[in-house]
């Protein structure tokens, strides 16, 4: 300590230690005489240390599991600590907070959520058991005065921009972070120590517009992975399974995309489709069907077509599962107003009976017909 207590009183604040023993004996009097001292885990990290790491440092370094992840998010809500999260749109919110209702109901562990959202719309308003929407910021600002309990604070990035978060959330979670840009990350991350970064660049961008200097217009995971296909070990964690890739088209996605690094789940070839061998699509993998089409930039009425024969020829003639109607598959237009830009572009239109739904092969988007 006598090297150690000149710095701190020349005004240094960022320690790290790698052991976790030796930090509370050495740190535990020190913070509570100097409260303004961060106190960084750069060691290896155990699941049963968890506890004692977030009662004493206010950094932690050495995530490198999911198991690890989710014993930290646990305990930190166990600990009365502020978690908040935020994605492109409500609906990538909405998924991530069912996640954690699941979770807590089969952990048995209780919590106070706060999404912000408007009863009018809704898309923007979630009911759980625990997470509830409220339309006021004055709930917020009061929930964000309570130390006795823990809470989860949700709303997409303009809400979580609002002042009276400045430096109050203990972890900062965004999903889809792909689609969100360097500069979102900059406006909202000084609400919180700790920042956790969730998404695959390599899938969705973000929907930007214009054109922005230097690296300023790159996603949130475009700048920190450098150009990098997958994130390296000692700087995050890779999910490395896929649930929904057949082994055939995950073959040509995992060496071309993510570095060989991406492996099949074994349930996933266990899902077979039967071609009739008078299609031109026979077996499953990746096919190349050349187009007879030019000067198309952003839309193609030949490829439209081409794809809703091959899927009339799939699938456009079978039943339902109860035996009673037959799907139909046409090509309608429709305003796709969640999209950025928006578009009126052909949508694949599946007419299934009691249910329709529109797929948008532009952008992506799958939504439920409601006529």
């Amino acid at each position: 300590m006598n090297h150690i207590s000149p710095l701190i009183n020349h005004g240094h604040i960022h320690f790290g230690e790698n052991k976790i023993q030796e930090a509370l004996t050495k740190w535990t009097n020190i913070k509570q005489d100097f409260s303004q001292i961060k106190l960084h885990m750069i060691g290896k990290l155990q699941s049963n240390k968890v506890k004692f790491v977030l009662s004493l440092f206010d950094y932690i370094h050495s995530l490198d599991n999911l198991k690890l992840a989710e014993k930290i998010a646990k305990e930190e809500l166990k600990q009365n600590k502020k978690i908040a999260i935020t994605g492109l749109s409500h609906k990538v919110i909405h998924n991530l907070l069912q996640r954690i209702e699941d979770m807590a109901s089969e952990k048995q562990f209780e919590f106070e959520g706060y999404k912000k959202g408007t009863f009018e719309d809704e898309d923007t308003v979630f009911d759980g058991k625990y997470i509830k929407t409220y339309e006021k910021d004055p709930v917020f600002m009061d929930a964000l005065k309570e130390l006795d309990k823990g809470q989860i604070f949700a709303g997409t990035k303009y809400h979580l921009a609002s002042s009276f978060y400045d430096e109050k959330i203990d972890y900062l979670f965004i999903d889809e972070t792909g689609q969100l840009s360097l500069a979102d990350l900059i406006s909202i991350g000084n609400i919180a120590k700790n920042i956790i970064l969730i998404g695959d660049q390599n899938q969705l961008g973000q929907p930007i517009q214009g054109t922005h200097p230097n690296e300023s217009g790159q996603s949130i995971l475009d700048y920190l992975l450098e150009g990098k296909d997958t994130i390296p070990e000692d700087r995050g964690i890779f999910l490395n399974k896929t649930y929904r890739l057949n082994s055939k088209l995950n073959e040509f996605i995992s060496s071309n995309f993510y570095e060989e690094r991406l492996i099949c789940d074994e349930r996933t070839d266990k899902r077979i489709i039967k071609f009739n061998k008078k299609l031109k699509i026979k077996d499953s993998g990746i096919h190349y069907i050349e187009m007879n089409h030019k000067n198309n930039v952003q839309t193609s009425i030949e490829e439209f077509e081409v794809i809703r024969d091959l899927m009339k020829e799939m699938i456009g003639l079978e039943l339902d599962d109860e035996g009673k109607k037959r799907i139909e598959i046409s090509f309608k237009k429709f305003n796709c107003l969640g999209a950025s830009p928006p578009h009126d572009h052909p949508h694949i239109y599946l007419d299934m009976g009691e249910k329709e739904d529109i797929i948008c092969p532009y952008c992506g988007t799958n939504f439920e017909y409601k006529a």
